[in-house]
């Protein structure tokens, strides 16, 4: 078993302590979900990385999907913030917007990977107190990206709200069929699903994006 990273001590006592070992089992997940994709990394494989028993992951996370909800949420908020700093500058039009939404995505593979297998889990297998926590967290991002887009396109928060919708369930649903499983890819044959993650995002928020500015002039 791996050692604890970070974390010499048996038991997390202090506050300080515990931030470190919930510091230490989201960063032995990160590695995890990178080195085997979070489709496939177990609590048993979390537990492994950090060297502690799984039972000991569980006083931290209640199960491996709250884990892997906070590990999304915190990706989601670096690329949000790479995403504002990326627009600076550029020209407020669909195609070069959608340019840089698909480029700064497809930098975060992890990201991506997070929105497709854990955000559609997102009310399951998680407590209550999770739910609520990470609800008032998307709240906030909502807040961010509406007001950078409704500066950006001269769009209703509304619209904006639509976007950031639409921008998760794109991600989601393309890098999981562009990244499908090996049983799922032998199906596929060796032209695969002929899906491009980055260029089909591309076309797609800017055809959306398209469609916002048509239905606001």
């Amino acid at each position: 078993m791996a050692s604890t990273i970070g974390t010499p001590f048996q038991r997390a006592r202090t506050a300080e302590q515990k931030q470190q070992r919930w510091d230490a089992i989201l960063a032995a997940a990160r590695r995890v979900a990178l080195r085997s994709g979070v489709r496939d990394a177990t609590l048993a494989m979390i537990a492994e990385e950090v060297g502690l028993a799984p039972s000991n992951v569980l006083r931290y996370f209640g199960t491996r999907e709250e884990i892997y909800l906070q590990l999304l949420g915190d990706a989601w908020n670096e690329w949000s913030q790479e995403l504002e700093r990326s627009l600076e500058g550029v020209t407020p039009g669909a195609a070069a917007i959608a340019s840089v939404v698909s480029r700064t995505l497809c930098e975060r593979p992890l990201l991506c990977d997070l929105v497709a297998y854990i955000g559609p889990s997102f009310e399951y297998n998680v407590s209550v107190d999770a739910v609520r926590r990470m609800t008032l967290l998307g709240r906030e991002r909502v807040k961010t990206f509406s007001i950078l887009f409704t500066g950006l396109l001269s769009v209703t928060e509304e619209d904006a709200f639509d976007l950031y919708v639409a921008l998760f369930a794109f991600t989601g649903n393309l890098w999981m069929r562009s990244h499908p499983s090996e049983e799922v890819a032998a199906v596929y044959g060796p032209e695969g699903a002929g899906i491009a993650f980055g260029p089909m995002l591309q076309r797609m928020v800017q055809t959306f994006i398209d469609g916002l500015l048509t239905q606001s002039n």
